[in-house]
């Protein structure tokens, strides 16, 4: 059986913190492959997603020194809004020997409930979590909850807290501040060259 971690998202741009949850998932939990899943059409910012061209652009440059790291274009393919458990459906009809691990931060956990068809997505896939608060009491109160409600073992990623993300970069680009220590340097390169954000 082959293992394999997916991280999904908008990548509004993708940034560090992204590249080392996908690395740590990949080491930690011993991957086979770490898929990075890109949303088209994600049902909760339907309104403020960038540039489709842009963001594979930057995805590329991204993980083009990371060799662990794919992309997976799927959901970016597929008219409509993508769902997680289409998507996690779909590639287990196509990947009928994989097991899929499916990479989530804590703001995604304390939501999870809103998803659509949240009972089976944690069926269809292991459900690693990354810790984003700095209140471990108020994490561990929500990881058991979710663990009571969903059966999932919802195991937890070993790295320190990076805060980073991608709405604080828009941001700070549009403000003009240097983000070059929250994204890689050619994605960095990239937003600067093509006036991203600004």
């Amino acid at each position: 059986m082959r293992k394999t971690g997916i991280l999904g998202g908008t990548f509004n741009p993708i940034h560090l913190a992204h590249l080392r949850m996908a690395e740590q998932a990949y080491k930690q939990f011993a991957l086979d492959e770490m898929w990075l899943i890109p949303a088209k059409l994600p049902p909760h910012k339907r309104d403020q997603v960038f540039s489709d061209e842009h963001r594979l652009n930057m995805l590329r440059l991204a993980i083009s020194e990371h060799p662990e790291l794919s992309l997976h274009l799927y959901e970016f393919l597929k008219d409509g809004v993508s769902y997680t458990v289409e998507t996690l459906k779909a590639l287990h009809e196509r990947y009928p020997d994989t097991e899929f691990y499916y990479l989530m931060g804590e703001d995604s956990l304390r939501d999870f409930h809103t998803w659509y068809h949240p009972e089976e997505i944690s069926r269809l896939a292991t459900i690693i979590v990354a810790p984003r608060s700095e209140d471990s009491d108020a994490f561990l109160t929500l990881l058991t909850r979710r663990r009571k409600e969903y059966g999932n073992a919802f195991p937890v990623l070993s790295m320190p807290q990076i805060p980073i993300s991608s709405t604080g970069i828009r941001n700070g680009m549009k403000d003009g501040d240097s983000m070059l220590s929250s994204v890689p340097e050619k994605v960095y390169e990239y937003m600067k060259e093509h006036q991203l954000y600004c």
